[in-house]
């Protein structure tokens, strides 16, 4: 989504929360009440809107001359840029792998069941820009086990045994201990 479309949505937005803000009023008895007093006040009634003059600023911003090669009078690259944050921040996609093994057996009166597993996931924001972008990165790996052992004593008595754990590393911007090993601390060094 370029700004041109990204100031339009807002502007659309605004009229919505106008409509929502203002129905009710006891002076619109009619739509056309309504309409005459959306179009006079929209605009200042404190939502983010964008003028008709920025946004054909927005929509010249790839258009520095005119056809006949002069200035374009609504190029204006500083206070009116097109840039896709969403392009700029994220990346396209991110992978996810995940996996499980699960043994299960016994005897009549002993039963087990293992679980093991294994997560790897890795962020969506593009840190490539970054000075440290393979570190800043999120990362995160889980190993997990899971191990249900069953007793059977007699045949009024019983035994489980639950266990579970999981071991968990995560990385990169996300990670409060990096902010203070890296950022932090690393001031006092």
């Amino acid at each position: 989504m370029n700004s041109y479309e990204y100031a339009t949505l807002l502007n659309e937005q605004a009229l919505g929360d106008y409509w929502v803000k203002h129905a009710k009023d006891p002076d619109i008895k009619t739509w056309d009440d309504f309409v005459r007093k959306r179009d006079a006040n929209w605009r200042t009634d404190g939502s983010i809107n964008f003028s008709d003059n920025d946004l054909r600023y927005f929509q010249n911003a790839h258009t520095p001359t005119l056809a006949n090669g002069e200035r374009n009078p609504w190029y204006d690259p500083y206070f009116h840029p097109d840039t896709d944050w969403k392009k700029m921040l994220f990346r396209d996609a991110t992978s996810t792998s995940q996996a499980n093994v699960n043994m299960r057996g016994g005897s009549k009166s002993m039963r087990y069941f293992v679980s093991l597993g294994y997560l790897n996931q890795d962020g969506l924001f593009r840190t490539d820009y970054m000075a440290y972008d393979k570190d800043m990165q999120f990362n995160k790996k889980r190993y997990n086990l899971r191990g249900n052992l069953d007793f059977d004593v007699t045949e009024d008595f019983k035994i489980e045994l639950n266990l579970g754990t999981q071991f968990v590393t995560i990385g990169g911007m996300d990670n409060d201990a990096y902010i203070w090993e890296k950022g932090f601390y690393g001031l006092f060094q």
